[in-house]
């Protein structure tokens, strides 16, 4: 029983030491079309079970997206493409995209 119960917490401590969140968000605005372009780098070796679940983007205490994901792009980011009518020059969004099994990652984008 002992050595059934060091196995799984041995093998819960790996599945974290394999997960991490993501690296980089590089984030554009294109005020023609108000809309916000996202790229989440988040290099995994399976997208289908290690991933970025969940985008939120956030003016002050206000939510403008929650966008919730079940799978990544591909083994090396997501792509998220949102169109913000409501957006104007100086604003400031706070946007965080979260790991499935472990992390986050926030940016603070000013709209200009």
């Amino acid at each position: 029983m002992k050595k059934t119960i060091f196995l799984m917490i041995l093998l819960l401590g790996l599945s974290f030491l394999m997960a991490h969140p993501p690296t980089e968000m590089n984030i554009t605005f294109n005020e023609e079309e108000l809309l916000l372009t996202i790229v989440i780098e988040h290099n995994v070796n399976n997208p289908g079970n290690h991933y970025i679940d969940q985008l939120t983007i956030q003016h002050g205490r206000n939510e403008l997206v929650v966008h919730k994901m079940s799978r990544q792009d591909d083994n090396d980011s997501v792509t998220l493409v949102y169109r913000l009518p409501d957006v104007q020059s100086g604003m400031k969004l706070n946007i965080v995209a979260s790991c499935n099994r472990i992390g986050r990652l926030t940016r603070e984008f000013e709209i200009e």
